[in-house]
């Protein structure tokens, strides 16, 4: 038997409870990435709605950080180089650049999928110029209004900027996006670095005005420890397990035509040139994992 693993499986980190699982079309899971290329400007964006679809009086916020390491620094472990939310718009900001605040949602029409937003655009080649090595942007929402969240559905994700409109995202243009399941008062959404998002979706408790360069770092920051090598292990490696412990005699192929078995979290089609093809579809399958063992 011939294995094809999806390359992509490398950027989804294997859950350690049901609670860190984003809704969403495809699988994923907290510390979960997507790779950005180096001279691609993105924008990240916090979107919601009522769930009714009436227009509504929620108020989130959209705020970004950037901030470099200070790896021989044994005492204050990283700087805040630049900060980004709806009180600072101006033409000195670096590399990041806020939409706007945005105070309520509009009315969402099911058969539209654009949708009420707030997102920060990313110049990457700015970003790049920064000082400091081991430089990344943390991107954080909080509710300013403490509206009740039960009411509203909350989406956050990255899109490419040239897809941006004033006050609003067209979701189906987004590259990835996520529904909060859950949303608190303050949340990390993700962290950038190395070319690549990481998306977090966690709250943290913030007892001081957020809109205040930064101040909320310290607590956002312990997540992004606590979460600092969660992303070696990632699904491509457990289903290379799993295979191994069901298939010993299976052998590994880098091309998916020729594969007996195609483990992937895309929609993929059966191969014309192999009809005995099974395709493994993780999102088809986020709470089976025995029922992989199985087939």
């Amino acid at each position: 038997m011939k294995v094809y693993f999806d390359e992509k499986l490398k950027n989804i980190c294997l859950p350690i409870s049901p609670k860190h699982t984003f809704k969403s079309s495809t699988y994923s899971s907290r510390c979960s990435s997507i790779c950005i290329s180096e001279n691609q400007n993105f924008s990240f964006f916090i979107a919601w709605k009522r769930k009714d679809n009436k227009s509504g009086i929620l108020d989130l916020d959209l705020d970004a950080c950037a901030f470099k390491m200070n790896y021989s620094d044994p005492v204050l472990e990283y700087s805040v180089l630049d900060y980004c939310d709806y009180t600072r718009k101006t033409p000195d900001q670096v590399a990041l650049k806020h939409s706007g605040d945005f105070t309520s949602c509009r009315a969402f029409d099911p058969n539209n999928p654009v949708i009420t937003a707030e997102f920060i655009n990313v110049d990457h080649s700015k970003f790049l110029n920064l000082p400091g090595q081991g430089n990344m942007i943390a991107f954080s929402a909080h509710s300013y209004n403490y509206v009740d969240f039960d009411e509203y559905d909350i989406f956050f994700g990255v899109i490419d900027s040239t897809y941006i409109n004033d006050k609003c995202v067209d979701l189906s243009k987004a590259s990835i996006y996520f529904q909060l399941e859950c949303f608190e008062y303050n949340v990390l959404l993700a962290l950038y670095k190395n070319n690549k998002i990481y998306f977090y979706g966690e709250p943290f408790n913030c007892y001081r005005d957020y809109h205040s360069k930064c101040s909320t770092f310290d607590e956002q920051y312990s997540i992004i420890k606590k979460y600092e090598n969660y992303d070696i292990f990632d699904l491509h490696s457990f289903y290379q397990c799993v295979v191994s412990v069901k298939y010993p005699d299976a052998e590994l192929t880098e091309n998916m035509e020729e594969a007996d078995l195609v483990i992937t979290n895309e929609n993929l089609n059966l191969s014309d040139a192999n009809p005995n093809q099974k395709i493994y579809k993780v999102y088809e399958h986020q709470n089976e994992i025995e029922k992989f063992m199985n087939t």
